[in-house]
């Protein structure tokens, strides 16, 4: 074989495997016991660089155990992008504890290495993609009109679906992504309850607002009817006037004249349009599902 057949065949590695869970784990989405041969392309160079090829090559096949598409790796021709592209989606698969023994030079001139630990399969992404179908197919609804029964009903099935997914050891080892998905379905659930109260009738609430109020003492004259009417409208107020608070400092967006897109109606009290408010909250949860998408894409790499 000339020289030039070698240097096409450089970036070719033999794949071999010592031992493997069974092929059901993959299915079931576990965590899985790997001990992999990782070897050289069995050109001669430097000890570090056969060393390097040697457990490059078993990454690539934990990697390709995981489940995560490898092909763009394999014809990268730069050996230190193709290690750094390796040493990336690795460390996406292969859990913390993983080792590397050193075998060294064989009988045959290739370089041995043996890797040893747990690799998460790409199956375990399914649960976290599930989650945010679920979100997406809610946010889709807000965007193209929905009435409240038919949202509640919805949000009330994504609900479920998100909690199997924070159940889950996925969210458990990721508790980035497990927060982002809380938050978003906290920005729906908080929607949701804006929305109920802008549906019911009650004192203080008039036209789908929700305002502050000055709390009124008791008179010395006023009869004890009128006292006993006028502490159970207080309380009822007491209510509203934290219902705004929370809303202005959960949403700030929300503090500014519904005509610049906020939701005051009356800046002096202030008064609040709670249908105002359920469209920025939805925006909220748009804005962070974008977030989600990427943390989910950035993951499968």
């Amino acid at each position: 074989m000339n020289i030039g057949m070698k240097k096409g065949l450089k970036w070719i590695f033999i794949l071999s495997v010592l031992s493997l869970s069974s092929f059901p784990a993959l299915l079931f989405c576990e965590d899985i016991d790997v001990s992999i041969k990782g070897i050289d392309d069995g050109i001669k160079t430097t000890k570090q660089k056969d060393y390097l090829e040697a457990m490059m090559n078993a990454k690539l096949q934990a990697i390709e155990r995981a489940g995560v598409e490898i092909s763009s790796i394999t014809k990268v021709e730069n050996f230190e992008l193709k290690y750094d592209k390796v040493e990336s989606k690795a460390k996406a698969v292969l859990l913390p504890g993983f080792q590397i023994m050193d075998i060294g030079y064989q009988a045959d001139g290739t370089y041995l290495v043996i890797l040893v630990g747990k690799v998460r399969t790409q199956e375990d992404l399914k649960k976290s993609l599930n989650a945010l179908e679920t979100l997406k197919k809610l946010e889709a609804r807000t965007r193209v009109g929905v009435n409240y029964r038919t949202y509640m009903d919805t949000l009330g099935s994504v609900k479920f679906e998100v909690d199997k997914f924070l159940e889950d050891e996925e969210a458990k080892s990721n508790p980035e992504l497990a927060t982002l998905v809380k938050r978003i379905m906290r920005h729906y659930e908080y929607a949701g309850s804006c929305w109920r109260q802008k549906t019911q009738s009650r004192s203080g609430i008039a036209h789908g607002l929700i305002g502050k109020h000055e709390i009124t003492p008791d008179k010395p004259n006023d009869s004890e009817d009128t006292k006993r009417y006028n502490r159970l409208r207080n309380r009822w107020q007491e209510i509203e006037n934290r219902q705004v608070d929370e809303i202005l400092r959960l949403y700030p967006e929300t503090n500014k004249p519904r005509e610049e897109g906020g939701a005051i109606v009356n800046p002096r009290l202030p008064s609040l349009d709670l249908g105002a408010v359920v469209r920025i909250v939805w925006a909220k949860a748009s804005y962070e599902m974008q977030g989600l998408k990427e943390m989910i894409e950035k993951t499968k790499k």
